[in-house]
């Protein structure tokens, strides 16, 4: 989170390519077998654990890699935001085409992990210990998620604290979810993410 500029061997942010493509990618990769394993009454699931920080992200369509200027706050924010879209936008594709499978993206709570390497907080973990959670009570709502009868056929939703909650503005907006993905499909060379794992 929030690391130095740097791009993969691929030319991605290392952002992006970590938080975002490579789930989109593995989604891609996985949905044969996840279409097969689902049924009406028990859909697969699809989550993805993304952050609070999804709600002040913004999708820069125009430098996606942010190379003209760098914050890696917005890169962060950029990629959680991403995870939110993709999984909204892939569910209402489910949902119009009846396919049993669902996708949630969450945030799974400030977790006292590695993941603050890079932050403040690292000089002083008494603060993390003190005001973060745990990985045990971070895990919580990944779990929820991934198998709660309650969320049955509920899937599009964006979960906090074991419960559904709002998010970022365009995650109601299926024009700028759609948009996201189409990109996202042209970024990573995909012709057919609903269909055949070959591309």
């Amino acid at each position: 989170m929030c690391v130095p500029y740097k791009l993969t061997d691929d030319g991605f942010e290392s952002h992006m390519a970590i938080n975002y493509y490579g789930h989109f990618l593995l989604t891609h990769l996985l949905l044969p077998q996840l279409r097969a394993a689902g049924t009406p009454e028990a859909r697969s699931r699809i989550v993805n654990v993304s952050s609070c920080v999804n709600k002040v992200g913004e999708i820069d369509y125009a430098d996606i890699n942010r190379s003209k200027n760098y914050y890696p706050a917005d890169a962060y924010n950029q990629s959680k935001l991403a995870q939110v879209l993709f999984a909204k936008h892939i569910n209402l594709q489910f949902e119009m085409d009846d396919v049993p499978v669902q996708a949630h993206s969450l945030h799974p709570g400030v977790v006292n992990t590695d993941l603050f390497e890079h932050s403040s907080t690292n000089y002083v973990p008494w603060v993390r210990q003190l005001l973060f959670k745990n990985p045990e009570e971070g895990a919580r709502t990944v779990v929820y998620a991934a198998i709660a009868p309650q969320l049955e056929g509920k899937g599009g939703t964006y979960l906090s604290n074991c419960r559904v909650m709002t998010c970022h503005r365009h995650w109601k907006n299926s024009v700028q979810c759609e948009k996201l993905f189409r990109f996202t499909c042209d970024t990573l060379g995909i012709k057919n993410f609903y269909g055949s794992s070959e591309q």
